[in-house]
């Protein structure tokens, strides 16, 4: 099964570099530099349909030939112990619905690009449901993280905004979540006419450092 998910996501890379290109839907500036949340799409096919502002955010819908696609822009409370320490913070959620049959790859990607002449470290910054990505210099820290195969594979089994038929395509050591120093790439699998599928709480975090060791 693991080599079929394998040759599956290489299909995809492969017809997205044919004809397929970024399109970002959700930018946010840090001093580090900035991160994009988006898709690879073909733009002459994708139309922003409708944007509505809320009290912590935004959403976006975008309509394209075989789905609509509804990407939450929010500032999530901050209400930890170290929510002192966090100078921002900006979750997404992406809300995906097919409207036909047809076979058509879709990519979600979070990507992070650097400030120019930026020194920056890249990391990974892992716990129990959560993949996450460290990008940091001597001044801030910046973490992005979404869920591993494991919690996918729960919300599957539950049909929590993940069709109960694909439980067997994530688990504990399988994602259809692809994690790169930059961030990550999502290739969605095939959605059957009315399904829908939900990538929740992509999070987005920056932390001065220097503030920490003051207060440390």
């Amino acid at each position: 099964m693991l080599c079929e998910v394998r040759r599956w996501q290489v299909y995809l890379l492969m017809a997205f570099r044919v004809k397929n290109a970024p399109i970002s839907i959700s930018r946010v500036v840090t001093p580090l530099g900035e991160v994009k949340c988006g898709l690879n799409g073909n733009p002459s096919s994708c139309e922003i349909s409708e944007q509505v502002k809320y009290e912590n955010g935004f959403s976006t819908i975008m309509v394209m030939p075989n789905y609509e696609v509804e990407l939450i822009s929010f500032q999530p409370p901050c209400d930890r112990p170290q929510s002192q320490y966090v100078t921002m913070s900006t979750g997404w959620l992406w809300r995906i619905q097919k409207l036909t049959d047809a076979v058509d790859p879709i990519e979600l990607y979070c990507r992070f690009t650097p400030k120019r002449n930026q020194e920056i470290v890249y990391d990974t910054a892992c716990v129990e449901s959560l993949d996450a990505v460290e990008i940091y210099d001597k001044d801030w820290r910046i973490h992005i993280g979404t869920e591993d195969g494991e919690a996918l594979h729960y919300r599957a089994l539950k049909n929590d905004g993940f069709p109960s038929r694909l439980n067997d395509i994530v688990s504990v050591d399988r994602s259809i979540v692809i994690r790169n120093q930059f961030g990550f790439n999502s290739f969605l699998p095939h959605l059957n006419k009315g399904e829908h599928l939900h990538m929740h709480l992509l999070w987005l975090t920056a932390v001065k450092l220097t503030k920490m060791l003051i207060h440390g």
